[in-house]
């Protein structure tokens, strides 16, 4: 019965231990809470310490490059996927061969049925549009080409170009064939003067430049400058034009300064056309070039 504690001791004894649970309790949870602040400040640490890189997405060939598939992307994500009517109305022939070919490659159907809608009005357009529409295909050439915008530009571009002319550009040039007579048959004199009218006339034809000759040589690549004689069958060999022909020889003798920044791809292209300048000069002959050289041209 000595032993025994008594309560009063065996009460304190409960305090006690209980005090000591609560302090290790009070402790473990301070002891989480400072790791915790730890963790968040070392990551704090590491996302200041770390450079972010803005965002990229690289499109290559893409039509009308970045500024293209921004016009794009601000048709898809605005007015619920339709061109405001304003926007419509202001946009330049250059905008819509950009947003033809890309929607196009990109299968937007309510985009590209917009663009075809106004190249319906391709009758309307400027000569300067046109020039301009056709210049800014230059960089998606081959999907302007396939998707049907190139053969309806070049097609309005020789429509204008043939209105005031009395050459039809896409036929070969008529010479007709003349058998110079004799000095010793009679009337030799009026024929020689007729084939020295004649001579005077050739010569100043073919001096003589077209009114569109500077503004095709001025706007023109020659990458398109073959697509326009292609469509008008006087590109190569097959190259039967006298019109046309002066043209090719304007157009070299203009860009004959550029030869310098020429790249490899483009004195290819020149090339072509120089060869089709020649087979022009060849096929019309004495017949076209017997008065004398073109120097005008």
């Amino acid at each position: 019965m000595e032993n025994t504690p008594s309560f009063s001791t065996r009460a304190s004894c409960a305090l006690s231990q209980r005090s000591s649970r609560s302090w290790w309790s009070n402790n473990k949870e301070e002891e989480e809470e400072e790791n915790n602040k730890k963790k968040k400040n070392n990551k704090n640490k590491k996302r200041r310490g770390t450079k972010r890189l803005p965002a990229e997405v690289k499109l290559t060939c893409f039509p009308g490059g970045a500024g293209g598939f921004e016009t794009v992307s601000r048709f898809c994500y605005s007015s619920n996927g339709r061109v405001p009517a304003a926007a419509t109305m202001t946009m330049r022939p250059s905008d819509i061969c950009v947003l033809h070919s890309s929607a196009h490659l990109l299968g937007v159907a309510g985009l590209l049925a917009q663009a075809e809608a106004l190249l319906d009005g391709l009758f309307y357009w400027t000569w300067d549009d046109l020039l301009a529409s056709l210049r800014t295909c230059e960089p998606f050439l081959p999907l302007a080409d396939s998707s049907g915008l190139l053969p309806k530009l070049i097609s309005s571009l020789l429509a204008k170009m043939s209105a005031h002319d009395a050459e039809e550009l896409t036929a070969a040039t008529p010479f007709p064939s003349s058998s110079p007579s004799s000095p010793d048959t009679p009337g030799s004199t009026a024929s020689s003067s007729a084939a020295a009218a004649a001579a005077a006339t050739k010569k100043a034809f073919l001096m003589a430049k077209e009114w569109w000759f500077d503004d095709l040589a001025a706007n023109l690549p020659p990458a398109v400058v073959a697509k326009v004689l292609t469509a008008a069958g006087a590109y190569g060999a097959d190259n039967r034009n006298l019109t046309l022909t002066r043209f090719l020889l304007h157009y070299l003798k203009s860009s004959a300064a550029a030869a310098a920044q020429r790249t490899t791809k483009h004195r290819q292209e020149y090339a072509g056309l120089a060869d089709t300048a020649v087979h022009g000069v060849v096929l019309m002959g004495r017949a076209a070039f017997s008065a004398g050289p073109c120097s005008g041209c």
